[in-house]
C-alpha cells in the first residue's frame, strides 16, 4: 500500500483545486488533511471513491482552530464530520492530546511521527481506555526532502511491499518548491498566502525540476501501479474487527 497524503495548510482554492485535478487526471487516491472552510473543500468532498478528508488540527499556541485541545478538535471535526484520520499541524502531540482524540472524536488513525527514510512504515497501537488510535510513522515529506537537500531521493521505494505514506503540500507543488526558499520568497511577496491570487503566485513559480515535477512523478508511478490507497484503509487491513 502506498498512501500519498496532502496536508493543506490554509493553500488558496485555485491551489487546492490544481492538486485535486492532477489526482482526478491520474485516477489516484489521496487523503486531504484539511485547516479551514472553502470551496475547493467542498469540491473535495464531491469525489469520495478518490479523496479522503482528514484533519489538520492546529494545537499550537494561538491557533484560529481553537485555545484548548478539545475546542481545537471540535473546530476541525466541523470541518470534515465524517473524518477517522489526523495529521497535526508542525507535527505537534501529546498523550493528553491522543486521550482526547481517542475518548472525544471519531478519528481511529493518525499520521504525525516523520521517521525520515524509514521503509516499509510500520504503524503501531495506542491505547487508552477501551480505543485505540493506530498510529503510522512516514518516512518522506516534501519539506524535510528540500531543508535536508535531499531533492534527488525517490519518494517511493519500488522494492518494498510494505506500507509507505508520502506528505506533500499544495503550495510547494503548485511553486514547484526546489527549497523552502520559494515558499518564503512568495510569503514575503503577498504576505498572507490564502489571500494569493494566481497572477501574484505564479510570478513565484519555478522552472525546471522541483517538487511540482516529483509530484507528478509520484502520480504517474501510483496510477501505472495500481497501489494508491487513502490512510482510513489502513486499519481495517492491520487490526480487522479493533475497537474505534
Amino acid at each position: 500500500m502506498i498512501c500519498l497524503t496532502i496536508d493543506i495548510d490554509w493553500a488558496p482554492d485555485f491551489i487546492i483545486d490544481f492538486v485535486r485535478e492532477s489526482l482526478i487526471d491520474h485516477d489516484v487516491r489521496a487523503t486531504f488533511f484539511v485547516t479551514h472552510e472553502s470551496p475547493a473543500l467542498q469540491r473535495l468532498k464531491d469525489r469520495p471513491d478518490l479523496f479522503e478528508l482528514g484533519i489538520h488540527p492546529n494545537f499550537l499556541p494561538g491557533s484560529t482552530h481553537g485555545q484548548s485541545i478539545g475546542g481545537v478538535l471540535e473546530h476541525c471535526m466541523a470541518l470534515a464530520p465524517s473524518a477517522t484520520s489526523m495529521r497535526t499541524h508542525c507535527l505537534h502531540q501529546s498523550t493528553p492530546i491522543f486521550q482526547k482524540v481517542i475518548t472525544d472524536t471519531a478519528i481511529d488513525t493518525e499520521v504525525s511521527l516523520l521517521m525520515p527514510g524509514i521503509r516499509p512504515h510500520m504503524p503501531f497501537e495506542h491505547r487508552y481506555g477501551d480505543g485505540s488510535l493506530l498510529r503510522i510513522p512516514y518516512g518522506w515529506e516534501d519539506t524535510f526532502c528540500m531543508e535536508s537537500r535531499d531533492m534527488g531521493r525517490p519518494p517511493i521505494d519500488p522494492a518494498s511491499t510494505g506500507l509507505q505514506v508520502l506528505a506533500f503540500h499544495p503550495i510547494h507543488i503548485y511553486l514547484n518548491s526546489d527549497s523552502m526558499d520559494d515558499y518564503a520568497r512568495l510569503k514575503a511577496r503577498v504576505g498572507n498566502l490564502a489571500k494569493a491570487n494566481i497572477a501574484e503566485v505564479d510570478e513565484v513559480v519555478r522552472r525546471g525540476f522541483g517538487m511540482r515535477s516529483r509530484f507528478l512523478q509520484v502520480v504517474r508511478q501510483l496510477q501505472a501501479s495500481g497501489r494508491s490507497t487513502m490512510i482510513r484503509d489502513v486499519r481495517p487491513q492491520l487490526l480487522p474487527g479493533s475497537p474505534a
